[in-house]
């Protein structure tokens, strides 16, 4: 899988990341990718693989709205 992170959807910032969130910030743990510019985020993501699917789900666009 690739990490490659698209553009933010929404301000077209490239300064955009994929992490695991803070204990203090979700029990679980969770990982999400975030805009740096706009702070618009993906769902939040758990398990095994829960960065990979952070990133999928930011870098999935609609028909016609990929930047």
């Amino acid at each position: 899988m690739s990490n490659q992170l698209k553009p933010c959807p929404f301000c077209g910032s490239n300064d955009v990341e994929a992490f695991a969130q803070d204990e203090d910030d979700c029990p679980h743990r969770s990982a999400i990718v975030r805009c740096h510019s706009c702070d618009a985020q993906s769902a939040q993501m758990v398990g095994s693989t829960k960065i990979d699917m952070a990133i999928r789900a930011w870098n999935k666009r609609s028909e016609g709205a990929d930047k």
